[in-house]
């Protein structure tokens, strides 16, 4: 859905809704130490991210997306060096 985003409103919604609730649910499982960060900016820009991501790693179209999701996040957003 993240792939046609920026085409169909639907599938914008749905992917970034999708997103909004893994980050929300890895960073309070995460008791605060997240593995990536995202800024406002960062969250307009991510659904483009992971369909790059996922692309350049064909081999993830087989793994769980919350798998997925944690890789691509973590490598695409890093929180270093952030506040």
């Amino acid at each position: 859905m993240c792939k046609s985003a920026d085409k169909v409103r639907a599938l914008s919604v749905m992917c970034n809704s999708y997103l909004d609730g893994y980050t929300d649910a890895a960073h309070y499982y995460g008791k605060g130490k997240a593995a990536f960060c995202l800024d406002a900016r960062d969250r307009s820009v991510a659904p483009g991210a992971l369909v790059q991501w996922i692309e350049a790693h064909p081999e993830s179209l087989t793994q769980p997306a919350v798998e997925v999701l944690q890789k691509a996040l973590t490598e695409k957003f890093p929180c270093k060096g952030r506040a």
